[in-house]
């Protein structure tokens, strides 16, 4: 991931959230070791940078809502896409599995 001026605990909050799609500060901050004023610290200063937006809350339990945190379209666009690779895989498959055909109608 290519993200310049981001600290190490930034950028681990940014790689649990693509794997995750979501999480809470708690989950986060279970998830990294993190103290959760810690992480909530980050979620704000990658907020600041359009990396993180809240996509709504979890309710738990009685009292407040857990927020929900994910990734923004500016924060996806700094992980490598793997579109290509995929695809050059499927080909692979389809064509050492006796399925020509089906690569020359789709390509």
């Amino acid at each position: 991931m290519k993200a310049p001026g981001l600290g190490e605990s930034q950028r681990s909050i940014l790689h649990v959230l693509k794997r995750r799609g979501r999480a809470t500060v708690v989950e986060l901050a279970d998830v990294l070791g993190l103290n959760v004023e810690t992480v909530r610290g980050h979620l704000n200063a990658l907020a600041g940078h359009g990396l993180v937006r809240r996509e709504g809350s979890d309710r738990t339990g009685p009292g407040r809502p857990e927020i929900v945190y994910g990734l923004t379209v500016e924060a996806e666009s700094l992980f490598p896409r793997r579109e290509g690779e995929v695809l050059g895989e499927l080909a692979s498959y389809l064509a050492e599995t006796g399925h020509e055909a089906l690569l020359r109608d789709f390509f």
